[in-house]
């Protein structure tokens, strides 16, 4: 990959980074202290590049100090077949996760 690309697509992902980081921030001065960030099952940025969990977990722990866990949701819902409940409310997380900025 020519050089000048590869600083623009690092420069472009800092900028990506440097804004969830002000969010974070903003989210702690307004005195929320839990912040949930739900990354999709082969989300990618506007350069197509795959965001990973575990790379924004570092972000947020390398750059805020924030205490910062995983969960892979396909491993937490092996309770056997849904219910109307559940479906309601995978509808309801998902329009707030849609909805949310």
């Amino acid at each position: 990959m020519c050089e000048a690309i590869q600083r623009v697509i690092t420069f472009i992902l800092y900028l990506q980074v440097t804004i969830l980081i002000c969010q974070f921030g903003q989210h702690r001065k307004v005195g929320k202290r839990k912040t949930i960030v739900i990354v999709a099952e082969g989300a990618h940025d506007s350069l197509l590049q795959p965001i990973r969990a575990e790379y924004v977990k570092d972000v947020l722990t390398d750059r805020l100090g924030l205490d910062t866990r995983v969960t892979t949701l396909g491993h937490t819902q092996r309770g056997g077949r849904p219910c109307a409940f559940d479906r309601i409310l995978v509808g309801g997380l998902r329009h707030t996760a849609i909805f949310s900025h």
